[in-house]
């Protein structure tokens, strides 16, 4: 993804007609979407991530609550 960003960024140094901005917009758009479904993802699995401590930690909780009665 980096790099798409690299090629981005030296590809807007160089003089060009107006045909090319349609493709930098494309380009741009693309890695823009790339990035939201990755942090969508990241989203997920941090989330699958907090319901399994929350489990473990309502299991910690019941089990010192049981040894301490």
């Amino acid at each position: 993804m980096m790099i798409m960003m690299m090629s981005i960024i030296e590809y807007s140094d160089y003089e060009h007609d107006d045909g090319d901005d349609d493709a930098i917009t494309r380009l741009t758009t693309t890695v823009k979407f790339i990035d939201a479904a990755g942090l969508r993802r990241l989203i997920q699995v941090k989330n699958k991530e907090l319901k399994h401590m929350k489990g473990l930690a309502a299991t910690i909780l019941t089990q010192r609550t049981g040894t301490s009665r």
